[in-house]
């Protein structure tokens, strides 16, 4: 889907400038003309990245503007749709595909602006915060952009800067500001309805938005509604995402099946499962055509029914129900102070659908054991007797002894598909009242609440402990998951008839998954800028403000589906949730006070005439914050702004930022999960004892104790306003952003690294001090030598002999005797860096009027040449990531808008541009590369101290076009004041790239062309 963006490198390539040019003034005025027209104010406004007030005709700031023109053009219907138009955009790290339970699922997208991830932009309304989104998943917590609004839009101005210095917390790659109209009058009404051309996705939204003014003018009153319902879109709706098995679409090698172009499931409705106190998989699968119990696993060639094809039961895209409404008041109560208020409300509805749950034993699930006597259990008391005497109704068994059943893998049979309710409720309110002071100085000084509140329920899903209690029931009452009976033919045990459970059976163990959660935000704050001096007649300017925040949140799981209860006589650090990982209820809260100061002092003005100085401009800002949990921090940003000419200006700036730790980050609670299957291998012991794996528990969760995220900044740009060609201005600007105290946790592999290190450095000191290695002590708790986030047993008296052998046999390479490994924690750490560069670079053309209309082009590009992140966990070498290229990560990203108009009618075509990227999920080995003469399509990355060699998934090109048009007064009356645009979204119908997974492409990268071509018609009446 192509998108429509204009950027403006100076402020005054905002909607002002746009109406200033659309008025049609052309390049045969004059000078004399011009100074025939009376004197007038020039405008001053607020905008994003400072707090002062000023003429839309100065800046030092790079920003992009949306305004109403490219909005339209875009024609989108949620709003990360129409951000994702912005070129400095990677991805949606999460959108409203997301199935899994442990993060926020539904109508939701989380931004990420330069590959910085979706915590590092900070979102706006009318120049306030959003609440985060409050279901947490780990360290991704961040704003839902979808709750933002997508009617009653004066215009979206995107700072491409950081700006810690203005706003605190989170303003580190960049700043989204939604500025909300407040200048309309009279009542207008929008109905638009949307259809994909290859079903699915349906769509009508309505809204109406009116203005008026009442005592005597005194008083401005602004409200906009607007509904949307959306219909799901099936997978199998898309021939792209119609079967997670896409080989056939990919070159090789990556057209092998098992590879990462089949994604069907081995956790299908065959199962898998241990027989008695055997470890070993058997399987019940059709051999030959035939369902019978075997202990050969199957192929993905020859036994292709063995494995599931989750793509057939699943959503592509929620439906979704949504609603905004926006009200806005404003009262002079004097000339020089003006009350005023905001009511904001989102509420959403949506429903994702995917496959029925499955069993995944022994890691995140249990084993579900059927006992010998189930009348199911083919190995049981029905079907085996130790002397092979027949059942009492005369039934044949085999000669053995009845034996239990341990499922370990399959999809729950005569389950219904599983559906993902979520809702979510925001309510934003404003008060307050603003005011002037002496001759320049204006005030502010208002209340703001943001509570955003939401649940989610997943049906039909399984309680463990009930499953459990229905296969073990030994009479037809029973759970059978074999999905068949069996009988006793030829001295063996075969499938006889296909079984289907009765409802009442299956509904005995299903219940919904269920869980809320709130976050919110309380502030009160006070600013004030104006003119502090004046010299040479320039104004030097300020601003000064004052805020205490408060900031809460709750993600709360009723029993069972978080953790079991105590009374429950169930394990209570576990859930009892078939697939759900059981998940701690979290609570969080701090406070935050912060101050700011922010000034603009013009050296030199053009009416000075200094050759190469027509202008020269200082700025600065700095904002003091404390918070209640990690301390207090100061962020400064300084930027200059030069033109020696009137038509170029020279820009720069430098600013320091954080981000605050979130507090799920901070105050998850810690859990525990077990190593899978036998377990892994002990780093310090196994090359020693040669013991083989052991079942480890490994913690994770929040720590109090972290620090926030800093960052330094640069950006240098030019703005380069042709002459000669009136209207055609150029930007270039290149950023360089980076960061450290970035969060993250060690792996597993990198604690056993460092612990492993840390225990062999201290045996060799404690050798070198004269300590018999047989008694050097490596301690235990608080004086353990190791790492400190291993916890192991003490030493037994088995641990000192196998350690004593060990030593004696190889006195050249000793080992302090060590117990075993109890537990390894994975708290949240500041443990990373990154880099990140990049240029932006923008084309304006606003051309003359001509007979045939008037053309407006612009075109923005975004260049991403370093983005990486370095791992520097303790005691273990470095690790640095290079992030370009993978999960949409392009180089190169544009986005062109072309507008047309002409009386009543106008036109636009958008073109969207993504450059090449990589399947991070589709490697192969140099050797394969070689074997297969280098093709392009697989290049060579390197990364993590390594190269890998990755499908290219090649650039993409789509466009939108629109036509409308404005019946005027001389119309049937009827249709006066009346809009209608048709749009056509993904002109060339162009599918989303084929990448592996189950979906069959990144739905973070391009979900926007899920639709293909999509026909919408709008209509507009203004009453």
């Amino acid at each position: 889907m192509t998108h429509s963006v204009r950027r403006s490198a100076r402020l005054f390539d905002s909607a002002a400038m746009a109406a200033i040019l659309s008025l049609g003034w052309v390049q045969s005025a004059t000078a004399q003309q011009a100074s025939e027209q009376p004197a007038r104010e020039v405008e001053t406004v607020i905008v994003t990245g400072s707090n002062i007030r000023r003429s839309n005709l100065e800046t030092t700031i790079p920003i992009t503007v949306l305004d109403q023109r490219a909005i339209e053009l875009r024609g989108a219907l949620l709003p990360s749709e129409l951000l994702t138009s912005l070129p400095s955009v990677s991805n949606l790290p999460e959108n409203e595909t997301r199935l899994g339970s442990s993060g926020a699922r539904g109508d939701n997208a989380n931004l990420n602006l330069r590959n910085m991830g979706a915590t590092a932009t900070l979102v706006l309304i009318n120049g306030r915060r959003m609440a985060i989104n409050p279901f947490t998943a780990g360290l991704s917590q961040a704003v839902n952009i979808n709750h933002l609004p997508t009617q009653g839009i004066a215009r979206i101005e995107v700072l491409r800067d950081g700006a810690s210095s203005v706003y605190g917390s989170d303003a580190v790659g960049g700043v989204i500001n939604y500025v909300l109209r407040r200048d309309f009058e009279g009542v207008e009404a929008l109905l638009r309805y949307s259809q994909p051309e290859a079903g699915g996705g349906e769509s009508v939204q309505g809204a109406v938005t009116f203005g008026t003014r009442f005592a005597d003018d005194r008083g401005r009153l602004f409200g906009t509604f607007e509904g949307l319902s959306r219909d799901a879109t099936l997978l199998t709706e898309r021939d792209f995402s119609r079967t997670s098995l896409n080989v056939d679409r990919a070159p090789a090698p990556f057209n092998a099946l098992g590879g990462p172009f089949d994604a069907r499931s081995a956790r299908g409705f065959w199962p898998t499962f241990r027989i008695g106190t055997s470890t070993a998989n058997n399987f019940f699968r059709p051999v030959n055509g035939t369902p019978a119990l075997t202990t050969a696993a199957p192929s993905r060639t020859t036994n292709p029914e063995f494995f599931l094809d989750l793509n057939q039961f699943g959503f592509a895209s929620p439906k979704t129900t949504r609603g905004n409404a926006f009200l806005t008041a404003e009262y002079d109560i004097s000339s020089r102070l003006t009350a005023f208020a905001e009511f904001g409300y989102y509420g959403s509805s949506s429903t994702m659908r995917r496959q029925p749950l499955a069993l995944n034993a022994p890691t995140s699930d249990q084993l579900m054991v059927m006992p010998i006597d189930s009348p199911f259990n083919p190995y049981g008391s029905r079907f085996y007797h130790v002397t092979g005497a027949p059942n009492t109704d005369g039934t044949a068994r085999v000669v053995g002894a009845p034996r239990t059943v341990s499922f370990t893998q399959l999809t729950i049979r005569d389950l219904a598909v599983e559906s993902v309710e979520t809702k979510a409720d925001v309510f934003r309110i404003v008060g307050g009242v603003r005011g002037k002071f002496g001759k320049t100085w204006e005030w502010e000084s208002s209340l703001f609440y943001n509570e955003v509140s939401g649940t989610d329920d997943a049906f039909p899903d399984i309680r463990e402990s009930k499953l459990q209690a229905a296969i073990a029931r030994t009479d037809t009452s029973a759970y059978n998951p074999f999905g068949y009976t069996f009988r006793v033919a030829n001295g063996a045990v075969v499938a006889d008839q296909p079984y289907t459970n009765p409802q009442s059976v299956v509904d005995s163990f299903s219940e919904v998954y269920s869980r809320s959660a709130e976050s919110s935000i309380a502030s009160a704050d006070f600013r004030t800028s104006g003119t502090l001096f004046s010299f040479w007649d320039n104004e030097v300017k300020a601003a000064f403000g004052v805020e205490f925040r408060r900031e809460e949140l709750s993600d709360v799981r009723p029993p069972f589906s978080g953790e079991n209860p105590a009374a429950s006589g169930l394990d209570p650090l576990n859930n009892d949730f078939l697939l759900h990982p059981p998940r701690p209820d979290v609570f969080g809260e701090r406070e935050v006070t912060s101050a700011y100061a922010e000034t603009i002092v013009p050296l030199v003005s053009p009416e000075r005439e200094i050759p190469l100085m027509n202008s020269l401009e200082l700025t600065a800002s700095a904002r003091f914050e404390s918070y209640s949990d990690f301390g207090e921090t100061t962020k400064p940003k300084i930027g200059v702004n030069w033109r020696p000419t009137s038509w170029l200006m020279v820009r720069g700036s430098y600013n320091e930022g954080f981000m605050a730790p979130s507090l799920a980050a901070l105050y998850t609670s810690s859990r525990w999960s077990i190593t899978a299957g036998a377990g892994d291998l002990d780093a310090y012991r196994n090359p020693f004892l040669n013991e083989g794996p052991y079942v480890k528990r490994t913690y994770f969760g929040g720590n109090p104790d972290l620090k926030p995220q800093e960052s330094e900044g640069t950006t240098y740009g030019i703005v380069f306003d042709v002459p000669g060609i009136k209207g055609l201005s150029l930007t270039a600007d290149l950023w360089s952003i980076d960061r450290t105290n970035l969060l993250g946790q060690r792996s597993t592999a990198q604690i056993d690294a460092s612990d492993t290190a840390l225990l062999r450095a201290y045996t060799q000191a404690q050798i070198a001090a004269g300590v018999a290695v047989n008694q050097i002590d490596i301690g235990i708790g608080a004086t353990y030598r190791g790492d400190p986030d291993v916890q192991r047993y003490a030493l037994t008296p088995e641990d000192r002999a196998a350690f004593a052998a060990y030593n004696a046999a190889n006195p050249t390479n000793p080992a302090a005797p060590a117990g075993r490994i109890f537990a390894r924690y994975q708290p949240f750490l500041n443990l990373s860096s990154s880099q990140h560069e990049g240029v932006d670079f923008g084309f304006r053309y606003a051309m003359p009027r001509q007979s045939w209309g008037r053309i407006l082009v612009t075109s923005d590009w975004s260049y991403l040449d370093r983005s990486r992140t370095t791992l520097a966990p303790v005691n273990v070498a470095p690790i640095e990531n290079n992030g370009l290229y993978a999960d949409g990560a392009a180089k190169w990203r544009s986005t062109t808008n072309i507008n047309w108009d002409k009386g009543a009618w106008n036109a636009g075509l958008g073109i969207y541009h993504v450059g090449k990227t990589h399947d991070s999920g589709a490697t192969t080995t140099q050797a394969i590369y070689d074997s297969l003469g280098k093709p392009s399509y697989i290049e060579p990355f390197f990364t993590a101290g390594r190269t890998l060699y990755r499908l290219v998934i090649d650039p993409v090109v789509t466009y939108n076009l629109s036509v409308g048009y404005k019946f005027e007064a001389a119309s049937p009356t009827w249709l006066t004041n009346t809009r209608v645009r048709l749009s056509i979204a993904n002109l060339t119908d162009e599918p989303p790239p084929l990448t592996s997974g189950a979906f069959g492409y990144d739905a973070g990268v391009s979900q926007a062309l899920l639709s293909g071509r999509s026909w919408s018609l709008e209509v507009v009446k203004k009453f």
